[in-house]
C-alpha cells in the first residue's frame, strides 16, 4: 500500500481487489478448503463390493505386515467373507458397510462360530486394520470399524497393592 502516490490511489486499488474477490466467491472458490463442502457429483469414483474392497486391503496390507500374520489377515478375510455372502451383503458397495453390520459380524463369531472374545478381538482387530488402509486410500470415507470392541481389556491390566506409609 505504501507503493501509492495518493490515497485516492489506493482505495482504486482495494476496490479492484474486492470485485476480484467477489467473483471468485460467486463462481464457487472458498478461501479455507477445510469449509469447502463434499461434492460427490464432481468426482466419479469407482464402486468396490465388500469382497473386492477387503481383497484390496489385503493385498495392499501385505507388504506392511510380518509374514507369520498373513495367514490370520487372510483367515480373517475368508471368515468376513463367507458371513458377508450368507447374508447377501458380499456384493453390496463398501460405503454402504456401516457398525450395525460390524456388530452382526460381532455375534455371528461369538455365537454361531462359539469363538472366545479375545478370538473375536483378534478378528475385529485384523479388519479394523484392513478398513483403515480403505481409508487412507480415499475408497470410504469413515472406518466402521474404529469405534468397535476395544482391543485392550481393563481385566488384562495388572492393579497394584496401594504402599504402605509409616
Amino acid at each position: 500500500m505504501n507503493n501509492f502516490h495518493s490515497e485516492l490511489d489506493c482505495r482504486i486499488y482495494a476496490n479492484r481487489i474486492i470485485q476480484h474477490l467477489n467473483k471468485l466467491l460467486k463462481e464457487g472458490y472458498h478461501f479455507d478448503s477445510n469449509k469447502v463442502p463434499y461434492q460427490q457429483e464432481s468426482q466419479k469414483r469407482q464402486t468396490l463390493s465388500v469382497k473386492d474392497a477387503l481383497t484390496f486391503a489385503l493385498e495392499i496390507k501385505k507388504s506392511s505386515i510380518r509374514v507369520a500374520s498373513y495367514p490370520s489377515y487372510k483367515s480373517t478375510v475368508g471368515i468376513f467373507n463367507k458371513w458377508a455372502a450368507s447374508n447377501g451383503l458380499q456384493d453390496i458397495d463398501i460405503v454402504y458397510f456401516d457398525k450395525l453390520r460390524v456388530i452382526y459380524f460381532d455375534d455371528y463369531l461369538l455365537v454361531e462360530r462359539g469363538y472366545a472374545a479375545k478370538i473375536v478381538i483378534g478378528h475385529i482387530a485384523y479388519l479394523k486394520s484392513l478398513f483403515q488402509v480403505l481409508v487412507e486410500r480415499g475408497v470410504i470415507l469413515n472406518n466402521p470399524l474404529k469405534a468397535s470392541r476395544n482391543t485392550r481389556r481393563l481385566s488384562h491390566t495388572k492393579t497394584w497393592p496401594s504402599a504402605r506409609t509409616r
